[in-house]
């Protein structure tokens, strides 16, 4: 089940991370003082987005696995 969610993931991470790249470089082109952009945040974000998926479909899963099946057939 995680690898499923982890592919969603993984192509959010592909189309938004250049996106925010040129954006971002294209912003901070307005100002005087110029600052190159550093790929550690991004990495940061990429692996933030990646421990909270496996995180929520792991102990979604976990918590399903656990629940007693009777009960949910009985408010079906």
């Amino acid at each position: 089940m995680n690898k499923d969610f982890m592919k969603l993931v993984v192509i959010a991470n592909v189309i938004a991370i250049p996106v925010a790249y040129i954006l971002l470089t294209k912003w901070l082109e307005k100002y005087d003082y110029k600052t190159a952009v550093n790929l550690w945040p991004f990495a940061l974000a990429i692996f933030a987005s990646v421990f909270i998926a496996v995180l929520t479909v792991s102990l979604q899963t976990f918590k399903i696995a656990k629940a007693n099946a009777v009960d949910a057939l009985k408010y079906e």
